[in-house]
């Protein structure tokens, strides 16, 4: 007698929805909760510039625009934003340690460059545990313990002098990225809207008109004797150079956009090329396998090359050499 089949049902476990729900909105605020701590810190460090810069202004009595009818409203803003500085300022420079002046910079400065170093520091380390392949690093407190530990223990027992040595790579940073907008945007206007062949006249213009504004403006900053302002007057007569370069090298900067432009269109053609090959190797592969399926080969009949009264298994394979020969063409 035939065996009665049963159905077995096996029992599947499956998390409820509102437990993946939960546990998905636990890793996602674990997630973007050093976002939400970065935003406020930096929040409060632009109320604090903005408290002082009022403060300078108008509680000390010095000249400004800031009419009597809202002397009330600006002192109750600075008061507040210096209330909250107070209160967060003890802790945090429990935190990061030491922050006594040194040189040209004082203890605020300081003070405001290790909170955003440790940021810094927290955020990377936090993202390198969350890449570890590590489990018990990357989920739960352990996570943020260690985080914390590694930034707190970076910053903490940094001197005043470290901290300047540190700094020189940003401010590098941030003098290059300032000098060189300019200097992109000028290009960019000058080689894509003047761009036409037949307007080199126009565009060495323009960078000889260039190079004389910051020459003069260079002229016009000699008399600074300050030592810290000798690196960014230098800036001026070294873009100055660049700028008699461009003019100079005029056609070479042309023909640079120009081959770009001819790689692009060839790239575009090669590409629609290979498109049509490949549309036509499958249709090959489609009308061979159709031929086949229906028993009978030989209805298959050649499409690509011409191979006289050649049909079948001849007619396909020289179909497929000819075209893998084409997509080798012009894949090069």
């Amino acid at each position: 007698m035939p065996k009665k089949k049963t159905n077995v049902k096996k029992k599947v476990i499956v998390n409820s929805p509102t437990k993946v729900f939960i546990q998905k909105k636990a890793d996602k605020c674990c997630s973007s909760w050093i976002w939400y701590v970065l935003g406020i810190l930096i929040l409060l460090a632009a109320l604090f510039f903005l408290y002082k810069g009022m403060t300078g202004n108008v509680v000390t009595g010095q000249a400004t625009t800031t009419t009597d009818a809202f002397k009330p409203i600006v002192e109750m803003v600075s008061g507040l934003i210096s209330n909250v500085y107070d209160v967060v300022k003890a802790p945090l420079e429990f935190i990061v340690g030491d922050t006594s002046a040194v040189g040209k910079m004082d203890s605020s400065g300081i003070f405001f460059a290790k909170v955003l170093l440790l940021l810094l520091i927290l955020s990377i380390t936090s993202s390198i545990l969350l890449t570890s392949g590590i489990d018990f690093l990357k989920e739960g407190w352990t996570h943020w313990v260690v985080s914390g530990v590694v930034a707190v223990l970076s910053i903490r027992y940094l001197t005043a002098d470290l901290i300047n040595t540190i700094l020189m790579p940003y401010t590098t940073f941030g003098v290059v990225i300032s000098a060189a907008i300019p200097f992109i945007l000028y290009f960019f206007f000058v080689e894509k809207s003047l761009g036409t062949p037949k307007s080199p006249a126009i565009r060495r213009t323009a960078w000889i008109f260039f190079a004389v504004v910051f020459l003069a403006i260079w002229v016009m900053r000699q008399g600074i004797s300050d030592s810290s302002n000798v690196i960014i007057v230098t800036i001026y007569p070294l873009t100055a150079i660049l700028a008699f370069v461009m003019a100079i090298m005029d056609g070479t900067v042309q023909g640079f956009f120009n081959r770009a432009r001819i790689s692009r269109s060839k790239e575009h053609v090669r590409g629609k090329n290979l498109v049509f090959y490949y549309d036509q190797l499958n249709e090959c592969n489609d009308q061979w396998k159709n031929a086949v399926q229906r028993g009978n080969p030989d209805s298959y009949h050649a499409r690509i090359i011409s191979v006289g009264a050649a049909t079948g298994i001849n007619a396909y394979n020289a179909d497929i050499k000819e075209l893998q020969k084409r997509i080798t063409a012009a894949s090069k």
